[in-house]
């Protein structure tokens, strides 16, 4: 499928026919030109944010929870150690508890209008800057460290936040309208 910039999109993933290609993959056969720069949403892994698609800044929006795609099964012996933790915790053991549920969720890859991403971006320096770096990825793929019990990790002192969250954000700002915006492509994270 053509789109506007002249370049094209798999069909297939455009209509879901096959599983999309991982991020990771996508990451190391450009090199590092298609990753993730940082994310704006976040729920049991990144929902929506800014990437680099071949060297270009673009939007990414997660198109679904995660799609269940397969059972992975403990070894015998990992069975038997699951098994004893459950029972040294006085607690029922059943074969699901040493099951793992292969998930993948689904995204979708962006142009967005150049105002957009100037003002996500104004606003990501301003979050960088009070908040913290949490939200980052570096060229591999790994994400900054949030708050623990006994470091802030990531973070700026919590008398900073209110100086990102209490002042009035760069118009225009997520969510976007992606209706009109071009599809560059797609990818997966997970399973």
């Amino acid at each position: 499928m053509a789109l506007a910039d002249g370049n094209y999109v798999c069909l297939d993933c455009y209509n879901k026919t096959h599983p999309y290609p991982t991020l990771e993959s996508l990451r190391v056969k450009s090199n590092g030109a298609t990753r993730m720069l940082y994310h704006l949403d976040y729920w049991d892994g990144p929902h929506s944010g800014i990437m680099l698609w071949n060297g270009a800044k673009a939007y990414f929006k997660s198109e679904d929870e995660f799609i269940e795609v397969g059972v992975e099964i403990a070894s015998e012996d990992q069975i038997k150690e699951i098994k004893a933790e459950f029972e040294a915790a006085n607690l029922n053991f059943h074969l699901e508890d040493a099951q793992e549920i292969l998930t993948y969720r689904p995204f979708k890859v962006y142009a967005i209008p150049e105002d957009n991403l100037r003002a996500i971006e104004a606003n990501h320096e301003n979050f960088r800057e009070h908040v913290g770096t949490h939200t980052d990825y570096d060229i591999n793929g790994k994400r900054g460290v949030g708050a623990t019990a006994n470091d802030i990790g990531d973070l700026r002192p919590y008398a900073e936040h209110s100086k990102y969250y209490d002042t009035p954000k760069v118009e225009p700002v997520s969510p976007l309208n992606l209706e009109g915006c071009v599809v560059l492509g797609c990818f997966r994270i997970g399973a």
